[in-house]
């Protein structure tokens, strides 16, 4: 007994089948991420921690600074298709406003473990200005993500930046920077 197909059941099968092999890798992909990364991933309309959030830092001994992140976990292009990055990985950017009202910008990357209860992001300055005056100094932060806030906590340095690099001494102040975000 031989099994005949008609020729639209045929084009049919191969058509589905092309789709699955150009889906699939994809599907798959976000499947790992989504179980990786489920911070990134809304699949009940629960909040994520990607997207803007707002608030104020507060400088231990300066005062406070309004600061926006934008944190992004978008997949990348390969070589294979679309993947995202591992070990739950995001990029982003952030804006402070200095006490004289300059909005800096800064490029972010980071990790979080699953949960969104260890956060890491590290900043570096794009358009920091040139100035003799000592200004606080922020490279990292550390953070706690309880879906609608994130704290955030870390050190500063007061630098002062000739154009070409900071230029610290270990007798100008530092402390602790903390606070808390929410998205608006």
């Amino acid at each position: 007994m031989s099994l005949k197909l008609s020729k639209p059941v045929l084009i049919i099968g191969v058509i589905v089948v092309v789709i699955l092999g150009a889906w699939l890798p994809t599907g798959l992909e976000l499947l790992r991420d989504t179980l990786a990364s489920p911070w990134a991933h809304s699949l009940r309309g629960e909040p994520t921690l990607t997207g803007r959030w707002q608030g104020r830092l507060a400088y231990a001994g300066i005062g406070q600074r309004p600061f926006t992140l934008e944190i992004r976990h978008d997949p990348m292009d390969g070589k294979r298709g679309q993947y995202y990055a591992k070990r739950g990985a995001f990029n982003g950017t952030a804006e402070m406003t200095d006490e004289e009202g300059y909005r800096m910008q800064f490029e972010i990357s980071g990790a979080s473990n699953r949960d969104g209860s260890k956060i890491h992001i590290n900043l570096r300055d794009l358009n920091r200005k040139v100035s003799p005056r000592q200004q606080p100094l922020v490279v990292d932060l550390n953070g706690v993500w309880h879906g609608k806030t994130l704290e955030l906590s870390g050190e500063y340095s007061m630098n002062v930046f000739n154009g070409t690099g900071n230029v610290w001494n270990s007798d100008w102040a530092s402390g602790k920077v903390t606070g808390v975000l929410s998205k608006p």
